[in-house]
């Protein structure tokens, strides 16, 4: 029924998964989580690749950096069941009920689902104030907000797709640096006339950028 998909670089995911694998297991429903690593041959990954002992669950180290954009496509194309979660490696799951709260709201009328996202109520860097600041007061929003502009507010940081829709699309892949990409593929969500709801299940943004990398 559901595929998790996780793009990660450098990045420690173990928490976010072990949550997501428990209210999937609670559930009850079909699912398999996968995170594939973009080429950062980070000692990390030695402690992710611990996470394959869970069941339906799948990490793996691409050989060389694809771009974010090319990693979501590949971890699209091996994924099994017909709905697709897309959540960014450094969210946090701060909801029991985020699962539930997905699978409550799925429709056959409706292509995505987005959760939303949020930050935390503050940062204790003055180096990361920047980045938190954009994401606090300008990202943060709830769905009545974003349902005002429906496609301009669709990230892909926690959203769930039809894979039939996905497909349709799929991330521009000459896109090999960070950025946009989503704000491409939400241009082509409108074109394609997909029927988008915006939902309250935020996942907290768990890795704020410096202001330097920020900019």
């Amino acid at each position: 029924m559901l595929s998790v998909l996780i793009p990660v670089f450098n990045y420690d995911v173990t928490q976010l998964v072990n949550e997501l694998h428990k209210q999937l297991v609670v559930s009850g429903i079909d699912f398999e989580i996968k995170i594939f690593d973009d080429g950062s041959k980070s000692n990390i990954n030695k402690k992710s690749l611990e996470l394959n002992r869970l069941k339906n669950v799948q990490f793996k180290e691409l050989p060389k950096n694809v771009g974010l954009s090319n990693n979501r496509n590949y971890l699209a194309s091996s994924s099994q069941y017909d709905y697709l979660l897309f959540l960014d490696g450094d969210s946090l799951i701060t909801n029991t009920n985020f699962i539930t709260n997905y699978l409550d709201n799925m429709s056959s009328h409706l292509d995505i689902l987005y959760g939303g996202r949020i930050h935390p109520e503050f940062v204790k860097s003055k180096n990361q104030k920047l980045r938190w600041k954009y994401g606090k007061f300008i990202e943060d929003k709830l769905a009545k907000k974003r349902s005002e502009n429906t496609y301009k507010t669709l990230m892909f940081n926690n959203t769930l797709i039809k894979k039939e829709c996905f497909n349709a699309i799929l991330f521009e892949s000459c896109l090999t640096e960070y950025g946009h990409e989503d704000t491409l593929f939400a241009y082509q969500a409108y074109l394609h006339n997909l029927k988008v709801l915006h939902i309250d299940n935020p996942v907290l943004h768990g890795d704020i950028d410096e202001n330097y990398v920020f900019i």
